[in-house]
């Protein structure tokens, strides 16, 4: 029988040469095959779980996004202020409205790195949505794209009307 050994001098067990294990500490090839395996078949489902997740926090953000986009309109309403909505073709996890009045305070919606925002028909301009006449101002509606922090997926839809209604809606 011939075995392979770390060692440079071939052990012998009654009278034949022995070499049962691989490595200088005791793992065998058999429970070096079992261990690999294990790992190979838990990988997948270590992946799998994380990509699901990823996209289930953009989902829950992209709701969480609609309600406080939504409070800003009702506010707007409420005050009688008007306010810019930032235009952005970028990906961004932060999305901003600026406050018409003289302090000019802007408020900021931060995803924290769960979602990712994009407004795929902006131009250079911002949209104003102004409360006395109750529509964004030079536009019919705007669309939000929501997509997962990698930006592999486009997960939803936040869907401004021209009157200030929000609604999320699957793509």
């Amino acid at each position: 029988m011939i075995g392979y050994c770390l060692n440079s001098k071939l052990r012998k067990k009654n009278g034949r040469t022995c070499c049962v294990h691989f490595f200088k500490y005791g793992f065998s090839f058999v429970e070096l095959l079992t261990v690999i395996s294990i790992i190979l078949l838990f990988t997948p489902m270590v992946l799998i779980v994380s990509s699901d997740s990823a996209e289930k926090q953009a989902i829950e953000e992209s709701k969480n996004f609609a309600d406080w986009l939504e409070r800003a309109f009702i506010k707007s309403n409420i005050t009688k202020q008007r306010f810019l909505i930032k235009r952005f073709k970028t990906y961004s996890p932060n999305f901003y409205i600026t406050w018409m009045s003289d302090s000019s305070e802007t408020e900021t919606y931060d995803s924290g790195g769960r979602a990712l925002f994009s407004d795929p028909s902006s131009g250079n301009e911002n949209s104003e949505y102004n409360p006395l006449v109750n529509y964004l101002e030079h536009q019919l509606g705007m669309t939000i794209n929501v997509y997962d922090r990698r930006r592999s997926k486009l997960v939803r839809y936040v869907i401004v009307s021209r009157f200030g209604r929000v609604r999320v809606s699957t793509p």
